[in-house]
């Protein structure tokens, strides 16, 4: 009868598997590190202090799809700067605020996305904290990246309870329109605007999904390849779909003369519903008799060649298209282009350096002088 033999466990073909073993271990082992010191790098959500991505101080919101944590505090750095953060209990990245005003003083409150956070700058080198210097107000920051006149409808009424004198209201050409209308951003979901049957204003996207519950945001203690796996699970199983005006992209305001005409009638929607938004605002700050203007928001794009050629010319043309539609809601434009150039922008990071933060509130400041108290 035969007689099983066991073979020895320092076999070659047991030692090659052993071997294999551990090379697999080892070659893991060294993917993991790399990817945890690459995704810390680019400041994705496991990363720790000091984190390239703003996103990392904000908290879901069922309303606006994120917004500032309260109390939240770091350090945002990336490779041409580093800076504290501090968010208070307004959810405002700035020193504490009190919502009653100061007698005899002015107020002004100030809507906007990374421009206006200040990505790029220190709380002291903004353009709200040099605004406030310029013209010795208070100045109120309420800019959360990402933001454009949608989410500024849905909180207006909450920026109005600090009763400001003024409100601006910065608009970024570059990205603003597509904010407004579509429903996944920034790796977020936000509320977008439609046109209704009657081609009136119609707000979507409630209730809002959480990113973080669908593990897009933050990994589970552990491996990040496991949390890769399951992230790229979760968006091509769970994430829902994009919604709203589908087809609009980044950057048609730059390429009217060569859209198509399906593009361009994309387009033409996009500007109608932000000029409804803006309209919706109009009427907010009327009903608390609030003065407002509309400050564009110069992005690196309209002065760069790195983004296409003709620079000028195309940021005339998306000026032109604000400006038109702004006069047809009845808000005035503060002319902020002529006041910036290339060397206001970090060269890697493309938002402000604090050149350009002080050049554009020298110029709103110059604007607001000659125009008067509100």
């Amino acid at each position: 009868m035969p007689t099983h033999v066991s073979k020895p466990a320092n076999s070659p073909r047991g030692a090659r598997l052993a071997a294999l073993a551990i090379s697999t271990v080892i070659s893991v082992a060294i993917l993991e590190i790399f990817l945890r010191y690459v995704s810390a790098y680019n400041g994705q959500a496991y990363s720790v202090n000091p984190t390239r991505s703003q996103y990392r101080f904000y908290k879901f919101d069922p309303l606006l799809g994120w917004a500032n944590a309260p109390l939240m505090n770091g350090v945002q750095a990336r490779d041409e700067f580093s800076y504290e953060i501090s968010v208070n209990e307004h959810a405002m990245r700035q020193g504490a605020v009190a919502l009653e005003r100061s007698p005899g003083s002015q107020r002004i409150a100030v809507l906007g996305d990374s421009f206006v956070w200040g990505i790029g700058v220190a709380d002291a080198q903004r353009v709200t904290e040099r605004l406030a210097d310029k013209l010795s107000a208070v100045v109120l920051n309420f800019g959360v990246s990402g933001y454009g006149p949608i989410q500024y409808v849905q909180n207006i009424d909450r920026i109005l309870e600090f009763d400001p004198d003024l409100v601006l209201v910065f608009f970024c050409l570059a990205n603003d329109w597509g904010d407004n209308v579509l429903f996944d951003r920034y790796d977020y979901f936000k509320p977008y605007a439609v046109l209704d049957e009657a081609g009136g204003l119609e707000i979507r996207g409630y209730p809002l999904p959480n990113v973080d519950d669908f593990g897009f945001k933050d990994p589970p203690t552990g491996s990040v390849i496991l949390h890769l796996l399951t992230t790229a699970i979760n968006r091509s199983l769970a994430r829902p779909p994009q919604a709203g005006l589908v087809g609009y992209r980044d950057g048609m305001v730059y390429q009217l003369a060569a859209l198509s005409a399906a593009d361009r009638a994309i387009f033409d929607r996009a500007v109608h519903i932000n000029e409804l938004l803006l309209r919706e605002l109009a009427r907010k700050m009327q009903s608390k008799a609030t003065p407002w203007f509309l400050v564009p928001a110069p992005t690196k794009c309209e002065y760069s060649p790195t983004c296409e050629n003709d620079n000028s010319i195309r940021r005339d043309a998306a000026v032109r298209v604000l400006e038109e539609s702004a006069a047809r809601v009845g808000v005035k434009v503060i002319d902020t282009f002529a006041s910036l150039d290339g060397s206001a922008f970090w060269e890697k990071d493309g938002h402000w350096n604090p050149e350009g933060h002080d050049r554009m509130a020298s110029t709103i400041a110059a604007f607001l002088r000659d125009a008067g108290p509100p």
